[in-house]
């Protein structure tokens, strides 16, 4: 069309289409961002009962994930964030569903337990009955208390693991991880069978083996069971008792007893330090420490039985403790006392080549009670003086490095493990 005076203008030809193709186009954006959304939300809660499926594979929901991230991402929509799942699938070609899971919380830190310093209500001197005649079944009904039926039936059900222990040291595990299926809660703590307990509510700064040699003194193992777990719990130490018992008729070997203590109980567990202890002592004081703090130490000050004395001043007896590196420092424990006297003093003169220092417990902390009924001391060692004046001489190879014994017996029992042991003269 032209217009009188003006320049002709020539009109575009009109596509028909392009509105129809501008609504369709938008109308499969819906549909494809719909159909995502739709998958995610049926994804994030359908639960896919998997139970009667004779087979299925687990294909993890990183893939599923990855594929619907790139379908958002084809629209240009951030993908919202999505549970921890599995999809199930019977084969191949079946479409997979989400099995939504809970989300696992975190577990609770344990916390170190407290500083003995910053424990409150210890007794520095507690009263006791050590004149009783104390049978075992009641020093546990004192300790136990109401689990002593199920600790019963714990340590029934142990027993067995004591004929694998063998298997359980060579592949590298150690005792304490197959006893600990068998863990009972007494109180503020876990108990598990041979007399071993841990804090419940918080991680010991100490883990603590009880090493007791003895023969012919099961009178005074109730005794000082009943005495002894009460103030180790109160100071929230890991401990277990190991009574090392000498099966045979030859004079008393107390140090070699302890050697083999000692080497026994890493089978347990890694402790940090071995408190030697007599079987007749018993500490008055609840703030004497039985932790590893301040080792070698001797930890008695006194006993009754010299007025609250020691027989002499380096006396390092009756009650001492060292760590595992004080033990290997030192070869662990003469071999050649037969019969009592000289081996506390052997030891001392052990840390003291070793150049090791030795801290003494002083005052009324360190009081013991010495329990005085069914009390026979061992003959004397006869030789003691002349074994101690060679003592620097033996170090190297008297200990833990000549050693040899045969194991008798091994009994797990609720507060305690009893080793039997035959040892002989190297």
């Amino acid at each position: 069309m032209e217009i009188p005076g003006k320049m002709s203008v020539i009109a575009p030809p009109r596509r028909k289409h392009a509105k129809n193709f501008k609504c369709l186009f938008c109308f499969l954006c819906v549909v494809a961002v719909t159909t995502s959304v739709w998958t995610w939300y049926n994804g994030e809660y359908a639960v896919a009962d998997i139970r009667n499926r004779p087979s299925h594979r687990i294909i993890k929901v990183k893939q599923v994930k990855q594929g619907l991230s790139s379908s958002f991402s084809r629209q240009n929509i951030t993908m919202p964030l999505m549970k921890s799942a599995n999809i199930t699938v019977k084969n191949s070609s079946q479409t997979p569903v989400l099995i939504s899971k809970p989300l696992t919380k975190k577990p609770k830190e344990i916390l170190p337990c407290p500083k003995l310093s910053d424990i409150p209500s210890l007794i520095k001197k507690r009263t006791m009955n050590l004149s009783e005649e104390l049978q075992i079944s009641n020093a546990e009904k004192i300790i136990l208390g109401t689990e002593l039926s199920s600790i019963q039936q714990a340590v029934n059900g142990s027993k067995s693991l004591i004929h694998h222990k063998a298997r359980f040291n060579s592949t590298g595990k150690n005792f304490m991880e197959s006893l600990s299926a068998y863990g009972k809660t007494v109180g503020k703590y876990r108990w598990f069978p041979g007399g071993i307990w841990q804090p419940a509510n918080c991680k010991a700064r100490w883990k603590v083996a009880i090493l007791i040699p003895y023969r012919n003194r099961a009178h005074h193992v109730p005794i000082v069971l009943r005495y002894l777990i009460p103030l180790l719990q109160k100071q929230l130490l890991s401990f277990a008792f190991f009574i090392i018992n000498q099966g045979n008729s030859l004079l008393f070997n107390r140090a070699m007893l302890l050697n083999v203590g000692y080497l026994e109980s890493l089978k347990y567990d890694e402790w940090d330090c071995f408190i030697l202890h007599d079987v007749d002592h018993v500490p008055l004081s609840e703030i004497n420490n039985y932790g590893c703090e301040n080792m070698p130490r001797r930890l008695i000050s006194g006993a009754d039985r010299w007025n609250y004395r020691l027989e002499y001043p380096s006396f390092f007896g009756a009650v001492t403790g060292l760590t595992k590196e004080n033990i290997q420092q030192i070869n662990g424990f003469p071999n050649v006392y037969w019969g009592w006297g000289g081996e506390d003093d052997d030891i001392l003169k052990r840390l003291k080549i070793a150049d090791i220092k030795v801290h003494y417990a002083k005052g009324k902390i360190g009081y013991y009670n010495v329990i005085k009924h069914h009390h026979e001391s061992a003959p004397k060692q006869p030789e003691r003086h002349k074994l101690l004046r060679d003592a620097g001489l033996r170090l190297k190879n008297d200990g833990l490095k000549n050693l040899e014994y045969k194991l008798q017996s091994i009994e797990l029992h609720a507060l305690y493990t009893n080793i039997s042991v035959d040892i002989w003269k190297l």
